[in-house]
């Protein structure tokens, strides 16, 4: 496990853990070239660079995930205020219901994310739906102008 996180981490990707709708392990697709194009989405990890613009290869590892619902719930209080950026590449999909359901939306007080339904060719109206029932939730959804490799320009 200590020798994945540091190959990730050597590949400037951060942690990839806590990032799925289940505990166990998952496939990581690491671009070569481009890390922003590194995922756990295995339908863009399929695609051709990654989905990336910038040519390179893609190698896959497996790398331990837990479910970011029983995580939260586990690790905070209602209480807590919990700020929660989310760009995980297509798994909003997988996350985001799930934390629905498991009533972990009640611990989130702000949400940062970007949808990635454009390019993944998902209906974009699933966005808004999750965006209600986040609302409903009580979570604040700051989605419209959050996009991490413009953040990341802009404040390098």
């Amino acid at each position: 496990e200590d020798g994945i996180r540091d190959l990730v981490r050597s590949r400037g990707l951060g942690d990839v853990y806590k990032r799925q709708d289940f505990d166990g392990t998952t496939d990581y697709f690491i671009h070569s070239h481009d890390t922003f194009a590194s995922t756990t989405y295995r339908k863009k990890g399929l695609m051709d660079n990654c989905g990336s613009n910038t040519k390179g290869d893609v190698s896959i590892i497996k790398v331990p995930c837990v479910r970011l619902s029983s995580w939260i719930k586990k690790n905070y209080n209602r209480e807590d205020h919990i700020i929660l950026k989310l760009d995980v590449e297509g798994e909003e999909y997988k996350i985001i219901p799930d934390i629905i359901k498991n009533g972990c939306a009640e611990y989130i007080n702000i949400l940062l994310i970007e949808w990635h339904s454009k390019w993944l060719g998902i209906d974009e109206k699933i966005d808004e739906k999750y965006k209600v029932k986040l609302k409903e939730s009580g979570v604040n959804v700051i989605s419209e102008e959050w996009d991490a490799t413009s953040f990341q320009k802009e404040n390098n």
